[in-house]
């Protein structure tokens, strides 16, 4: 659930950027997320709808997840679960913080150089942003297709994220 706060949050809190200008519109991608937590190695897919005001993630890997719905906003996160045939609404709170604000420093960058703000790097090569260095994580963008990136890693001490997105 972390690994899926961290990437949800990535993107929906970039809303309205100046350095970020696809994050004005919709888009839709494809997510593969290989994570190794703890040193257990994990794999999902899912499909993502996002618009400024939400961001909707569709899982379809793996099976045990497969129709599970997230959608988040800035009012909180809702999970619908299929196979209990439940939703359930909750704000956005504990660990999902540390990552929002990280994201909602993002959107406030007003200019796309190599910066520090807050206890946070933010590096950036020819005006792209190619990684976040903070005190426990690093968040690096590897390979853009139409400014948008296609690789995103998160590490920490204990956890290791790739997502590979396609548009």
């Amino acid at each position: 659930m972390k690994k899926i706060i961290m990437f949800l949050t990535l993107f929906s809190s970039l809303t309205f950027s100046k350095v970020f200008p696809y994050l004005d519109g919709n888009f839709k991608a494809k997510v593969i997320e290989n994570s190794v937590i703890n040193n257990v190695k994990k794999n999902k897919v899912y499909d993502v709808s996002y618009s400024p005001s939400k961001m909707e993630l569709k899982v379809l890997e793996p099976a045990l997840n497969k129709g599970e719905i997230y959608t988040y906003s800035k009012s909180g996160k809702t999970l619908y679960s299929p196979k209990l045939k439940q939703t359930v609404k909750q704000s956005i709170t504990g660990q999902d913080e540390s990552i929002y604000s990280i994201l909602s420093e993002l959107s406030s960058l007003e200019t796309a150089t190599t910066q520090n703000k807050g206890h946070k790097k933010y590096i950036f090569e020819n005006s792209i942003l190619r990684k976040i260095e903070a005190k426990d994580y690093t968040v690096e963008f590897e390979n853009f297709s139409n400014n948008k990136p296609t690789n995103i890693r998160f590490i920490s001490k204990s956890i290791k994220i790739d997502y590979q997105l396609s548009y």
